[in-house]
């Protein structure tokens, strides 16, 4: 990724031919096929421009023509030969890490998960090298797997569960894993796997996943709430990833909502997190004379076969989220809130106290033209974003032209 200070104005020619490239590009992983007339349509470009940017992307072979022999999506004669996508033109590699273990999911540049590999360890009782380690191993078994050499890779991008600081790549103190809060993991990841990685945060790339492939796809104004051993928001804005000045945009999870409560890791007091993250879910739906129990899937699956404590504390969270949510979507009047992480399966519970929370605290029009759904890709969100991340703004194919 290049450094903001480096990158030309807005409104330069560059940055406009990135602009144009993206909305045709976008119109074709919606499509997946189509001609230059009906790319036009889609993205209201010029005939011309969106001649000069197809011939440029089959060129470099990121494109490829099809035949003319289907009727044309207006419904109105034979549509001229159509393009799309070359998905055997290169892959991207997309890394998670996660309190509960790593992910690496390795793409073709339609997004077609090509192999998928995933190694469950307690990264928060691991030190950051071995934390990064196993990221990097279980990359290379995914490479491996996929019997793909680095030379097709367009680029590689990993999820963290923290902040990360656009300038020098630091994660922030707020991280979820205490162990990489400081470390910079881009630096770590690109020198054990030998190529250039950028680092996103979670929530920011669940967020970009769920607007490229989830359900809802397409929404250009959301926003992605996170529930896991910490709670964060993803936003898009504009149709793309929206990081704030210093990378800490979303951090919905160190609000406080009792100014009295205990100490958060990130020092404040009375976070949201601290009321609604794994530990206090965990503890609060273990029925007296019980173990706490040991993971949110745990509170799921008591509270799916209708345990009254368990469904008592996943209202509750509704509740609280929902108050939280609904100053963020006064902020950005989103058209879709997602509401992913582990308590996903539990939406038909969730759901009710959730909406009614934020129905009291947004503004009227804005809750009531919004739509709001749980995720849609489960565990593999979070990867799955990393490879969006490379094929929209990473890698190789910036150079080309296929993402910016």
């Amino acid at each position: 990724m290049e450094p903001a200070s480096r990158r030309r104005p807005p409104g330069s020619l560059s940055a406009l031919r990135r602009t144009n490239t993206r909305r045709v590009v976008d119109a074709l992983r919606g499509a997946r096929s189509l001609s230059r007339a009906e790319i036009a349509r889609l993205t209201g470009l010029s005939r011309s421009t969106v001649s000069t940017v197809v011939g440029d992307l089959l060129e470099t072979g990121l494109l490829r023509e099809g035949a003319a022999d289907r009727p044309s999506i207006s419904g109105t004669g034979r549509r001229g030969v159509t393009v799309s996508i070359n998905p055997s033109a290169g892959a991207a590699l997309g890394i998670d890490i996660a309190h509960d273990g790593v992910r690496a999911i390795v793409a073709d540049l339609a997004g077609t998960v090509l192999c998928e590999r995933v190694r469950v360890l307690d990264t928060a009782s691991l030190d950051p090298d071995a934390i990064v380690d196993a990221a990097a191993d279980t990359a290379r078994e995914a490479l491996d797997a996929a019997g793909m050499q680095d030379e097709r890779l367009v680029g590689c991008a990993a999820s963290v569960p923290a902040p990360v600081d656009p300038g020098t790549g630091e994660l922030g103190a707020e991280s979820s894993i205490p162990a990489l809060a400081g470390t910079r993991v881009s630096r770590m990841l690109s020198a054990r796997l030998g190529m250039a990685v950028h680092v996103e945060n979670d929530a920011n790339l669940c967020a970009l996943a769920e607007r490229m492939w989830g359900d809802r796809a397409g929404h250009d104004t959301m926003i992605y709430v996170k529930v896991s051993r910490g709670v964060g928001a993803g936003l898009v804005v504009g149709g793309r990833i929206h990081r704030g000045a210093h990378g800490n945009a979303g951090e919905i999870g160190h609000t406080s909502v009792a100014p009295d409560g205990p100490v958060c890791r990130c020092g404040n007091r009375g976070c949201l997190e601290l009321m609604v993250g794994s530990d206090a879910l965990t503890a609060a739906a273990s029925s007296r004379g019980d173990e706490v129990l040991p993971s949110i899937d745990d509170v799921v699956r008591r509270a799916l076969d209708d345990d009254p404590v368990a469904r008592r504390a996943i209202r509750d969270v509704g509740t609280l989220l929902g108050q939280a949510l609904g100053a963020a979507v006064n902020v950005l009047n989103p058209s879709l809130v997602v509401v992913g992480g582990e308590l996903t399966p539990a939406w038909p519970i969730l759901e009710t106290p959730l909406r009614e929370a934020l129905d009291r605290r947004a503004v009227h029009r804005s809750a009531e033209a919004m739509v709001m759904t749980p995720g849609s890709l489960g565990r593999r969100t979070e990867a799955l974003g990393a490879v969006g991340q490379v094929l929209r703004e990473g890698g190789r194919v910036a150079a080309t032209g296929l993402v910016a």
